[in-house]
């Protein structure tokens, strides 16, 4: 199979308007440099090549993506904004603290799959940050997704690294008098800011909750089995 033909280089003007760089693609799709070169040159996809540097054209790349479902293409700002409001699978298992291994198997389980939403970007699977807050806050209040009040909730895509109270209490499924004592109690690390303001680690409040989740859905299984014996 012949290869395109390098065309002359066009100005720059025309360059920045119709071209793109491998560099741009390969942040714009997820594939490695090596990749989008391999699909230029294979799939006559129109290139040229000035001092060394590939750049391919827009018109002929997007004709042919638009038959490869599974290669997408997105722009930065796109990308940029769906990366804000997700975490990686990778991001998922840390702030559990579990392997990324029970990261996938939650996934694939049929709470994840129910509760989870999940995004693709760049080729690789997101878990959006709002499903993934909610599936953490309704594990320890089942039914929650169902009856939640949403003007009463917190911007789940919004969360700082230090959460207050009444943001804790939604994600723990409990009042913010119990947030409270718990906190003076120890139960998870906290930091006081001034003599009435107490902020506390989201990084490190999320395992917490996690685990209250596991036991929560434990003693309702424990519970279930013994109705049916």
């Amino acid at each position: 199979m012949a290869k395109t033909k390098r065309k002359k280089r066009p100005s720059d003007k025309i360059l920045q308007r119709d071209y793109w760089t491998v560099d741009q693609l390969a942040r714009m799709t997820g594939a490695t440099v090596s990749q989008i070169r391999w699909n230029v040159s294979k799939n006559r996809i129109s290139y040229v090549v000035d001092n060394g540097e590939y750049y391919i054209s827009k018109k002929s790349f997007r004709e042919w993506v638009l038959k490869k479902p599974h290669f997408p293409l997105e722009s930065e700002e796109v990308i940029l904004e769906r990366i804000q409001t997700s975490f990686s699978v990778t991001e998922f298992s840390k702030l559990l603290n579990v392997s990324v291994t029970t990261a996938e198997n939650i996934l694939k389980s049929e709470d994840g799959k129910r509760l989870l939403k999940i995004i693709w970007v760049a080729n690789h699977v997101r878990i959006t940050k709002e499903s993934f807050f909610q599936w953490l806050a309704e594990g320890n209040r089942p039914g929650l997704h169902e009856n939640r009040c949403p003007e009463n909730s917190p911007d789940l895509n919004n969360l700082g690294k230090y959460i207050n109270y009444k943001q804790a209490a939604y994600l723990a499924g409990l009042s913010v008098e119990s947030i409270g004592r718990l906190t003076r109690q120890g139960a998870f690390p906290s930091l006081r800011v001034s003599a009435r303001t107490v902020r506390i680690p989201l990084e490190s409040f999320i395992p917490w909750v996690y685990r209250r989740k596991q036991y929560s859905q434990l003693n309702r299984s424990k519970k279930s089995r013994r109705k049916h014996t």
